[in-house]
């Protein structure tokens, strides 16, 4: 990225740097594995243009929109996301679809998706493709919307969460392990302890009677007299 944008002369004349305050937004949509691909939407500040004065707008490449901002607004992007991805996903057979959008200033009311019966029904014939490996990957949590071809039914009931109890019978065994290895290795350490301090004490106690016994040769003792250490 270039760490200044490109002025025209008159604004590079003028004191001061004054980039022009032109904005374009461009929103994309397809699906994840992307053999569906929809006309991206662009935003721009006027409706029409001096590059694009007397032109056809439906014959552009996108969906050419107008916004005093030229950001994405809840007009536009319901009339893009609920008008267009429709259309499509009727003409392509789809009844379901959702929509996965982010970095949005308008305050959108979406719909959370909920764990229906019905919606773990069609998720358990999906084995393979886009849907199930993006389960598999750790994703933030995006708002999400359902557009549905048709009236869904509302949801009654969640299911019941099952946890695999396997995991936390290991945990525990592990955890007994180690306490009974932990406690092992003290037993160790306070009986070299011990026989540390019993070395150190005999020690101490030859060096004394040695003393004694040196002490008695210079007084010229006989050698029953010397101490012996037992």
């Amino acid at each position: 990225m270039p760490n200044n944008t490109f002025i025209s002369k008159s604004e590079k004349s003028a004191p001061g740097f004054k980039a022009a305050k032109d904005r374009v937004t461009l929103l994309l949509c397809s699906n994840a594995c992307g053999d569906c691909l929809i006309k991206p939407l662009m935003l721009y500040r006027s409706f029409n243009p001096r590059a694009l004065k007397n032109q056809n707008k439906d014959n552009l490449p996108v969906f050419w929109r107008a916004n005093k901002k030229a950001g994405a607004s809840k007009d536009s992007e319901t009339n893009y996301t609920t008008l267009n991805l429709t259309t499509r996903a009727r003409a392509t057979k789809i009844r379901r679809a959702v929509t996965e959008s982010r970095n949005l200033r308008s305050d959108l009311k979406q719909k959370i998706l909920e764990s229906t019966d019905e919606l773990n029904n069609i998720l358990k014939n999906i084995k393979e493709g886009a849907v199930g490996n993006k389960q598999c990957l750790p994703s933030p949590t995006l708002p999400t919307r359902r557009l549905d071809a048709e009236t869904a039914p509302t949801p009654t009931a969640t299911p019941s969460i099952t946890i695999d109890h396997k995991i936390l019978e290991h945990l525990k065994e592990n955890k007994e392990l180690i306490k009974q290895q932990t406690e092992e290795l003290n037993k160790l350490k306070k009986e070299i302890k011990t026989n540390n301090q019993e070395i150190k004490h005999n020690e101490s106690g030859k060096t004394i009677i040695e003393e004694l016994n040196n002490m008695n040769k210079k007084r010229n003792r006989p050698k029953d007299n010397q101490y012996k250490f037992h």
